[in-house]
């Protein structure tokens, strides 16, 4: 199972991370997978080219992604596409652990 939990500040995203296999097909044809990928992957080139966001990664290989974006400055367009990110991963991932719930678990938590 990929457990996958996304940490919010202000309803903003900061944190996400991804763990885990799905288990759903062998490697190098499992969709799940593939999904999960592409939704972390996406957002991270997303935010790596915007020049308002300071983003940090982690990967310690296969099955384990990592990363933590915040604002340089306290932009509001900056805002804004944090919080856009924020819930265009928790709408992809809830639909992911809908339709593949023994593949995915997602966590929602809110930093203070």
């Amino acid at each position: 199972m990929i457990n996958v939990q996304i940490v919010l500040k202000e309803g903003m995203l900061h944190k996400c991370s991804a763990t885990g296999h799905a288990g759903f097909a062998k490697k190098g044809k499992d969709i799940v997978c593939a999904s999960v990928t592409i939704l972390l992957r996406t957002s991270i080139e997303t935010f790596a080219k915007n020049d308002l966001l300071e983003l940090q990664t982690k990967s310690f290989g296969r099955g384990d992604l990592f990363f933590c974006v915040w604002t340089k400055d306290a932009s509001k367009e900056a805002q804004i596409i944090l919080k856009y990110m924020a819930d265009f991963l928790q709408n992809g991932f809830q639909r992911l652990c809908t339709e593949y719930p023994k593949c995915v678990s997602l966590d929602i938590l809110a930093e203070v």
